[in-house]
Order: structure tokens, then sequence, then C-alpha cells
């Protein structure tokens, strides 16, 4: 209500009180009932003027709230851009990075971007010595000099070997493999599962493999892709590093859950924010 609308009511109600006063002075006999329709309505007045004057208050208020939010919105834009800038200086992104074997992307519902490309490699089979986990070669290697002499480790390519399983179309196929980047600072494999756990993302899934229990060779443990690919030209036999699909055995392993004969699942995941 503004200041003009509260005169004008003001004023009326003036007016009546002097038509009020000549009632009662005139000895009318509705003059006590005029008498106390005015101060009836003066009270209802004084509460309008009162209510005004809270609405006021409030407003003033609540505009000072929203200057002092909007000042702490500038701070924390300010502070945003500040750490932007500085990230980008020193070249620094957080996160973590993995590798998805049997692909030669990262998946694309997750936010991950690739690092490289390349094919999986390990020591030979069968050879009792040497490194014992899997790696993803770059396709585009850089060499710095070439001794000659001495001894030293073999590297050999790796091959599904996956005969007589839902896999057999890529048995004895080359293995590709990326490297990728995701946002999160924390990665995880979980074996024997497909599906992450609450509060963790999936990057993708796929089954638990590694060398034969049978082999000198001993490998880490790998997370294959649930739809592998293979390297184009790569399908000769060189048996060297190999990749086998995991089983459980009851007994020590509790069954159930888990399920004699029954290859094991795996999936990796990203922490959520």
């Amino acid at each position: 209500m503004n200041i003009s609308a509260l005169s004008t009511i003001i004023m009326l109600y003036f007016v009546v009180f002097i038509l009020c006063i000549d009632t009662i002075v005139n000895g009318f006999e509705n003059g006590t009932l005029c008498y106390n329709r005015f101060e009836y309505e003066y009270h209802v007045l004084e509460k309008l003027v009162k209510s005004e004057q809270d609405r006021t208050r409030l407003s003033g208020m609540l505009s000072n709230v929203y200057s002092r939010l909007s000042d702490k919105s500038k701070e924390i834009e300010s502070l945003d851009s500040r750490i932007n800038i500085l990230e980008t200086s020193l070249g620094v992104t957080a996160g973590s990075t993995y590798i998805r074997w049997g692909r030669t992307t990262c998946p694309n519902d997750t936010g991950s971007e690739l690092v490289y490309k390349g094919l999986a490699a390990g020591p030979q089979h069968n050879h009792p010595g040497g490194g014992s986990n899997y790696l993803c070669l770059p396709e585009d290697p850089i060499f710095g000099e070439n001794p000659t002499g001495g001894s030293r480790e073999l590297l050999y390519g790796a091959e599904y070997e996956t005969t007589g399983t839902f896999m057999s179309n890529l048995h004895n196929n080359d293995v590709p493999c990326a490297v990728c980047k995701t946002k999160s600072t924390n990665v995880l494999m979980i074996p024997a599962r497909n599906v992450c756990y609450p509060g963790w993302k999936t990057e993708y899934s796929g089954y638990l493999m590694t060398s034969h229990y049978n082999h000198p060779s001993q490998k880490n443990y790998a997370c294959m892709d649930a739809d592998p690919k293979a390297i184009s030209g790569g399908s000769a036999n060189q048996n060297g590093a190999l990749f086998y699909f995991v089983e459980g055995r009851c007994g020590s392993l509790k069954c159930p859950p888990y399920i004699e004969g029954h290859e094991l699942t795996c999936v990796v995941c990203s922490l959520l924010p």
C-alpha cells in the first residue's frame, strides 16, 4: 500500500469521525453505534498501517539477503575461474586412468577420454621368468639406443585363447587395448561382478581373464571387455602372451554364492563425485 492510498483512507476516516461527533452532539440515538464503528475501523486502519510497515521492513531484509547471495555467487565464480586458470597453467587435471582390454576406444557414455590405443603384450606363456603383468603397448613407439649383447626379457603380443567358448570366433586373434582417462580420482576393478556397487559408475564390464593355470608364466588378472574386438591381420597362432577365461573351483571358494565351472565376470568402476 503506497503513501497516497494511506492518506486517502485517513482522510475518509477523519470525515466519518466528524460526522459521528456531530451525531453524538445532537443526541441522535445511533450516536453510540457510530462511535463504536469508528473505533473498530480505526483499529483496522491501525493494523493496515502496521502491516504495511512490516511488509516494507521485510522487503528491505529480503533485498539485503539477495544482495549478499549475489555477492557470494560472484565470489564463487571468481574462485572457480582462478582454479581453472591455475590448472590450465600447471597442466593439471584431476582424474585416474585404466586399461580397457579388448577394445581400442573408451566408453562413450561415461565421459572418459582416450589417452592412447594399442595392443596387448606380455611375456611368452611358457617362459618361467620375466614380467608378470600384461602391457598395453602404444601403436607409435619411440625407441632410444639399441644396446647389443647381454641378457634381456622377451616381450610378445597377446592372443585370445577362447576355443570352445562363446568367444571362439576370436581364438588366436591378437588382443587390442585402450588406455582411458576418467575425471574420477578413484578407479576400481571388481572381479566376479558385472555391475558396480552404489556410489560407483560403470566404465565397462566383461570377463576376468589371465594366463593358463598350468603355464610357467603367470600374469595378473585383467578385465576383458564383454564385447571384445581383434586386431586386424593378427589371427596367426603365435602363442605369445595368452588370455584365458577364469572359472571358480568350489572348496575353499564358497559355493554358493559361487558356482563350480562358471566363468567369472568383472567390472571397472569409477567413484561418483
